[in-house]
């Protein structure tokens, strides 16, 4: 998906540089706008926060 989204359709590159601004632009969509069927039309960010506070337990007490 990330070849043909990005590498593929927004190239040619100038430089590496501009391909790793480009990827991490790229990965922050991924995770905060772009929902998944997998995880029930929710971002990963979305999924990631809903599952948070049941797996961050203090277990020390």
């Amino acid at each position: 998906m990330y070849k043909a989204e990005l590498i593929r359709n927004q190239g040619p590159w100038e430089d590496i540089d501009a391909v790793e601004v480009a990827t991490a632009e790229w990965v922050h969509w991924f995770n905060t706008t772009r929902p998944h069927s997998a995880i029930g039309m929710r971002t990963p960010a979305e999924h990631e926060a809903a599952w948070a506070p049941d797996t961050h337990h203090d277990h020390h007490r």
